[in-house]
């Protein structure tokens, strides 16, 4: 029986929708995983409205559990998308991945 290679994705985040590994390096010190979103459109989370008209993009340092003992250091390049729902007060937004991301919420 020969060996059986995965998706990045389905080792690294089984199950989850929307994401796309990019690369995977290892460090020194632990492990890097570059993320990026496969999502065409995001929902304005004020109004409820998709769109597609992209703002920017920006990387986000994530922190997540330890892989065979060593750190995994995980960036997510993310996008803000423009609302253009008239009646919204919202004009840009950050997209979420979700099981990935969540809004930053602060300190507990």
């Amino acid at each position: 029986m020969g060996d059986v290679c995965l998706p990045a994705e389905g080792v690294f985040f089984p199950g989850i929708r929307g994401v796309r590994v990019e690369c995977v390096k290892a460090l020194v010190d632990g492990t890097l995983v570059r993320l990026s979103s496969t999502y065409s459109s995001r929902t304005c989370p004020d109004c409820g409205v998709a769109s597609r008209r992209v703002h920017s993009r920006y990387g986000r340092q994530l922190d997540d559990c330890p892989v065979a003992g060593r750190p995994v250091l995980v960036r997510l390049t993310v996008r803000r998308f423009f609302c253009d729902t008239p009646t919204c007060q919202r004009r840009t937004f950050v997209e979420q991945v979700d099981g990935v991301s969540e809004p930053y919420r602060g300190p507990a």
